[in-house]
């Protein structure tokens, strides 16, 4: 078709090439990392970032674990359904915070009622320079104790649980499933 001055389809070879690299993620155990919800800027396409069509290939690749960058927005209850039942989909904040503050802490707080939350990343910065993960960084702290105090003023969680909920979304998780040499098991 290229060669006869005609657009190619090119999405046979997308498809390929994506669950040729899945296929290969899952020969060396790695996470697949996959943006879905707004992409940046302009006139783009809301529904491209929709998660829904991702799902055929969480139940193909079930021993590869998947992380969905930005909370789906504004796909976010569809987020939560999909962590909710599949157990190797991690919910990843990532950008989210300093999209929609106020949105993702709602969205936080029934996540963190629906999925386990040893597969929810509190935070990521995702920005081409570090001088803005500093502020994202303040906004997730700030919007995380937010949503965990109501927690615990509601008595949906003791301290304890606070805590622990606290550290896995913030660290624990992402060291879980991004091992480095220095908190890889031996």
């Amino acid at each position: 078709r290229i060669m006869q001055g005609r657009s190619p389809d090119c999405q046979p070879l997308r498809s390929y090439l994506f669950h040729r690299f899945v296929q290969r993620a899952r020969e060396f155990d790695l996470p697949v990392q996959v943006h879905t919800g707004y992409l940046a800027g302009n006139w783009g396409n809301p529904e491209w970032g929709n998660p829904t069509p991702l799902i055929p290939v969480f139940q193909r690749y079930r021993n590869v674990r998947f992380d969905l960058f930005h909370a789906g927005w504004p796909y976010w209850e569809i987020m939560g359904a999909i962590g909710k039942s599949f157990p190797n989909v991690y919910l990843d904040l990532c950008w989210a915070w300093c999209m929609n503050p106020a949105g993702t802490e709602r969205m936080l707080g029934e996540w963190l009622t629906v999925v386990p939350h040893n597969r929810i990343f509190g935070f990521g910065g995702d920005s081409g320079t570090p001088y803005p993960v500093i502020g994202y960084a303040m906004q997730a702290r700030q919007g995380i104790a937010n949503v965990l105090e109501r927690k615990l003023a509601s008595g949906e969680y003791d301290r304890a649980t606070a805590e622990q909920v606290a550290r896995r979304i913030m660290n624990a998780n992402a060291h879980e499933l991004y091992p480095t040499r220095e908190t890889k098991p031996k």
